[in-house]
């Protein structure tokens, strides 16, 4: 995930990115910890996917499920392999929600 590029030089070999195509990234980016890299990382995919794409985030945040979704966290900050921020809504160029 930190290397976009590469993920995308392997989707290549099976996709046809002279059509429109979709990338789906379900509870991953949050764990990208450098707010400026996951942006990076977006930006880069919306740059090389073809027009007519769609590429679908989501992330973890408090917004919705509030207390349950912070003792989630916490409990996979307890456990998992690496820490995990708690998102919150911010305004982002080019997107009509970003969450940091």
């Amino acid at each position: 995930m930190h290397d976009p590029g590469n993920i995308l030089a392997g989707a290549g070999r099976t996709l046809d990115f002279g059509q429109p195509i979709a990338i789906t990234m379900l509870g991953v980016l949050w764990h990208v910890m450098d707010n400026d890299e996951a942006y990076a990382i977006r930006r880069h995919l919306m740059e090389v996917i073809p027009s007519g794409s769609y590429l679908a985030l989501n992330h973890p945040t408090l917004e919705v499920t509030g207390q349950k979704m912070a003792t989630a966290i916490q409990y996979w900050n307890q456990y998992g392999k690496r820490p995990a921020p708690i998102a919150r809504p911010v305004s982002s160029p080019g997107s009509s929600t970003a969450w940091t």
